[in-house]
């Protein structure tokens, strides 16, 4: 051994022996105990740690390579697969060993990829000229290490299990996008610890019912004031309660589902104490599902820690909430929840903003939900599960210190005699960053309200965009005159009677021959004549109930004749309305009727024109020198064409030599 080397080793264990000290004296007080286990775990990943720092100068296996034949791609975060394989064939390849002792180390080997594993792939693509060289085991990393092998793979020497294959059940990892250490901020909102990935390797969708953490890093239980799990900008659970560095969550319905061959990621979010230079971090100890763990999950599975600094970031309170004990009928763009967001010290980002309906009404009661800010639409969304998530993450909202009015707006469909209560339920449901700290705010939660109730029904009638246009032909029966759109709200809406009216700028009283009504293309009520100049009322009966929320088309057909059976004159202009009195309207459930009456909506004018037809001397046809005596010979060739209303039947075409 070099001098140079000798001096390495011993600055090596020297700094490995005052780090132990160091943490053995840390750990001395009675508010950061930790276990011996613990602490020895701690001393083994430092030394894994020095020996990485050493460069992998340490002796390697000599019995040849341990050979695998890898297939599958790992990176950092990865846990089970082929990992555990990865280890062990670079710790057989020289220069590449991950430790010399503890994890990681000839013959402890773990299924985990983690900052060594990288090291070490980082160091085997240098080796073979691999580039880039970023500790990714992919494609062309596991085509050399299989060609290492060559002519075939032999069992590793060593212990060890056999390897696992992917697939049999529910696996656990690290997410990729998992927060790598960092700094947060004491008294700051949902920071994020930790991310774990959870993939579904059956056939069936798997819900996850419950999961165990533990608080770990130099910190105590006070430093998570509330503990979250969090699907993307999605609140999943109510705050979970820390004792002894333990948590868990549970739901024997589901925390979430884990689709058949999908998977979903979960952040475990917490709001911070108020002290500073801890350092806190999460680790997943376990899992409870209605499918087994695959075999190839290795429990625990740890977060980065995250030191905790003394800055001080921006904060946000609410104003007071609007509506509160009011009374709507279903209609559109009503406000639903209203209230003034103060940010303070500094502008804030807004990622993400979540309302809870905790009223009686139902998801389908409401459509086209808006978010506004400061009068600005800046989102749509839908209810699923009374709740709606607005995801701005990926171009957040700057706000600016000072007010911004928070507005959430929608159609009302429904049902009458029931509540709604939209409310920002906690201070976490809205994400708020510090524009220059980068990590969440802590708001309360806005003041509740009581809840609003939806009274009454009511019903939209307008003219088609495609009710037709074109001209009527004269004498033409079964004519579509008009469409409308019916769309009604507050509950299912029968229309007992519907008066059809006849504008003609010709007749003196204006009615119309064999009049019937569709309604989303089914006749409804019985065909009749218009024959009076006010109009003329359709019984319906039961057969036109609307459904809440849906567009129904009502089409009048008719003949373009009067009701004694006498043709529309040409160039008569027609058109047909519909009209609804309040007595002819009933709600299904509620019995309301509607509190005001529909007048009449019109259709298009139409002009009811006669058939035309009109010749020319075909283009393409020029003067002719003939020889005589020809046969057949063509003496001229002419184009007939008809208006655009209906066509002509030709039975006479007389011909004039000239």
């Amino acid at each position: 051994m070099s001098k140079a080397l000798a001096t390495k080793h011993v600055a090596a264990v020297a700094i490995g022996i005052g780090l132990v000290l160091a943490l053995s004296f840390s750990f001395a007080t009675p508010a950061k105990a930790q276990t011996i286990a613990d602490l020895q775990a701690m001393i083994n990943q430092l030394l894994a740690q020095i020996a990485a720092l050493q460069g992998g100068t340490g002796s390697q296996q000599t019995g040849g390579l341990a050979c695998y034949t890898f297939t599958r791609n790992h990176s950092l975060g990865n846990s089970g697969g082929e990992v555990m394989w990865i280890q062990k064939f670079l710790n057989s390849v020289d220069g590449t060993q991950l430790a010399t002792t503890g994890a990681g180390s000839p013959g402890n080997e773990t299924s985990y990829f983690g900052g060594l594993t990288r090291a070490a792939v980082s160091k085997f693509q240098q080796k073979y000229g691999i580039t880039p060289t970023a500790g990714y085991w992919g494609p062309i990393s596991r085509a050399k290490a299989n060609s290492l092998c060559v002519p075939g793979p032999v069992t590793p020497p060593g212990p060890g299990p056999a390897p696992v294959p992917i697939g049999g059940g529910l696996r656990v990892q690290l997410a990729v996008d998992n927060p790598a250490a960092s700094t947060i901020v004491k008294s700051q909102g949902i920071a994020n610890l930790a991310k774990f990935t959870f993939t579904n390797g059956t056939g069936a969708a798997v819900n996850v019912t419950n999961l165990a953490f533990k608080r770990i890093g130099v910190s105590t239980d006070s430093d998570f004031v509330n503990v979250y799990l969090y699907d993307g900008a999605r609140r999943l659970t109510d705050p979970a309660g820390i004792s002894s560095s333990n948590f868990s969550f549970n739901d024997s319905g589901g925390l979430f589902t884990v689709p058949a061959g999908g998977s979903i990621s979960i952040s475990v979010r917490v709001d911070i104490g108020t002290t500073n230079g801890n350092q806190v971090g999460v680790q997943l100890t376990g899992v409870t599902a209605s499918a087994p763990l695959d075999t190839s999950v290795v429990l625990p599975i740890s977060g980065n820690l995250h030191l905790i600094s003394n800055a001080t970031i921006a904060t946000a309170t609410w104003g007071t909430v609007t509506p509160s004990n009011g009374t709507f009928a279903p209609s559109n763009d009503v406000t639903l929840f209203q209230a003034t967001l103060t940010v303070n010290n500094r502008a804030s980002w807004l990622h993400s903003i979540q309302f809870e309906n905790r009223g009686s009404t139902k998801d389908g009661d409401f459509t086209n939900i808006k978010l506004l800010i400061k009068g600005n639409q800046v989102a749509t969304g839908s209810l699923v599960n009374d709740k709606i998530v607005f995801d701005l993450s990926g171009n957040p909202l700057r706000l600016e210190t000072g007010a911004n009015e928070v507005r959430l707006v929608g159609d009302i469909l429904g049902t009458s005699g029931e509540t709604f209560d939209f409310q920002v339920r906690r201070g976490t449901d809205i994400l708020l960053v510090d524009s220059e700290l980068n990590q969440p705010l802590k708001p309360d939660a806005p003041t509740a309200v009581t809840a609003n109730t939806v009274e009454g029904v009511s019903l939209s009638v307008t003219k088609a965009n495609t009710s037709p246009t074109e001209n009527v032909a004269v004498a033409s029966t079964g004519v579509l005159w008009s469409r409308f759109e019916f769309r009604a709200a507050g509950d299912r809406l029968k229309i007992e009677q519907i008066t059809v009216d006849v504008d003609d700028s010709v007749l003196a009283t204006d009615t119309m021959d064999n009049v019937r009504i569709m309604l989303d293309g089914v006749q409804v009520g019985s065909t009749a004549d218009v024959s009076a100049d006010t109009g003329t009322t359709f019984s319906l009966g039961s057969s036109m109930i609307l459904e809440p929320g849906k567009t129904h088309v009502v089409e009048v057909y008719g003949d373009a004749k009067t009701s004694a059976g006498v043709n529309y004159a040409s160039a008569d202009v027609v058109d047909v309305g519909v009209s609804i009195a309040t007595a002819d309207t009933e709600g299904i459930a509620s019995g309301d009727r509607l509190t005001s009456a529909i007048s009449e909506v019109e259709g298009n004018s139409r002009t009811v024109t006669s058939s035309t037809i009109t010749g020319t001397k075909a283009s393409g046809y020029g003067n002719q020198t003939i020889v005589a005596g020809a046969n057949n010979a063509k003496l001229g060739s002419f184009t007939l064409s008809t208006g655009s209303t209906e066509g002509v039947n030709v039975n006479t075409i007389g011909i004039n030599p000239t």
